[in-house]
């Protein structure tokens, strides 16, 4: 599979910052949202990202930063993957393999969704996944 320069994967660190103005990553977060957008990248992401952001931001942030999120930011995606029996497993392989509390099944299965895609691009301000190098 060729690797495509303009496939950026969304973490939920991303998405989160984007939406709460009092999270130190916010202005950045904005301003590289916008390159993404300008850039004319292809902005993937997963619906367990999806499911983890709406869990989060209707925890912390309320109601309406959820519809806002709903409303102006998901349809923004050119593509979400829907996690299959396959890849589920295989993120709950490495996260068992790696057996590391601060990692989760969201992270493992994005993960196998950047390696199998080939994705060498990533918007998050998750420690996790900038070890791993795919920060962009």
């Amino acid at each position: 599979m060729k690797i495509l320069d303009k496939d950026c994967f969304i973490d939920t660190s991303a998405l989160f910052s984007l939406l709460d103005n009092n999270d130190q990553n916010s202005n950045q977060s904005s301003k590289m949202f916008s390159e993404l957008i300008d850039g004319d990248y292809k902005l993937i992401t997963s619906n367990y990202v999806i499911l983890e952001s709406t869990a989060l931001i209707q925890r912390r942030l309320g109601f309406d930063a959820l519809l806002d999120f709903s409303e102006n930011f998901i349809p923004v995606f050119d593509e979400i993957i829907w996690v299959d029996d396959k890849l589920h497993f295989q993120g709950m392989s490495k996260l068992k393999l790696d057996n590391r509390r601060d990692l989760s099944l969201v992270d493992c299965v994005s993960f196998e969704i950047i390696l199998n895609r080939r994705i060498n691009k990533v918007f998050a301000f998750d420690n996790i996944l900038a070890k791993k190098d795919l920060k962009c």
